[in-house]
């Protein structure tokens, strides 16, 4: 099974929230500064910390979504069905 990325829009951050992102849940990928990296969102405070594998995490808060933020994306997997092997 291929995974699908969704594409989320960085201009939707309002008072430190996205209403397309949901914390400790879900994987994305995201490029930051020219890199790409995969990880998950998390609280700290009021600022949503983006949690990469081998980095000590990259902030997304309001008015600082676009300081080295170009791209991010859900990494969305398919549901599983009857016999438990998942649908693309």
């Amino acid at each position: 099974m291929i995974p699908r990325l969704k594409k989320i829009d960085l201009s939707k951050i309002v008072d430190c929230n996205h209403p397309d992102i949901e914390e400790e849940k879900n994987y994305y990928l995201a490029k930051i500064d020219g890199r790409w990296y995969a990880g998950t969102f998390s609280r700290v405070g009021d600022d949503l910390i983006f949690n990469s594998v081998y980095d000590a995490g990259h902030q997304l808060s309001y008015g600082n979504w676009d300081g080295g933020w170009e791209e991010l994306y859900e990494i969305v997997r398919g549901k599983k069905t009857k016999n438990g092997r998942r649908r693309k």
